[in-house]
């Protein structure tokens, strides 16, 4: 899980030109059509509920700013986005 969180939390602090989400979105992906395909099996034709709202960013950041600059600093993005 500590990939997958990194790679999410690269899409949040992901620069506004798009290029950096995008790179970052296309890591993701195939994990999560993974998760797609595992949980529909499961369910073998009963419905799913998916939450597409906005996530709630504060759940997948550190809050502090030790732990943010050390967040920064494995993402190799600036501190002060």
């Amino acid at each position: 899980e500590g990939e997958r969180l990194d790679l999410f939390r690269r899409v949040i602090l992901a620069a506004d030109d798009g290029e950096e989400r995008k790179k970052a979105l296309a890591k993701l992906l195939p994990l999560q059509r993974q998760d797609f395909f595992e949980m529909l099996a499961v369910l073998e034709g009963r419905p799913l509920t998916v939450r597409l709202l906005d996530p709630p960013l504060h759940e997948f950041t550190p809050h502090d700013t030790g732990s943010i600059a050390n967040l920064a600093e494995n993402l190799q993005v600036p501190f002060d986005r």
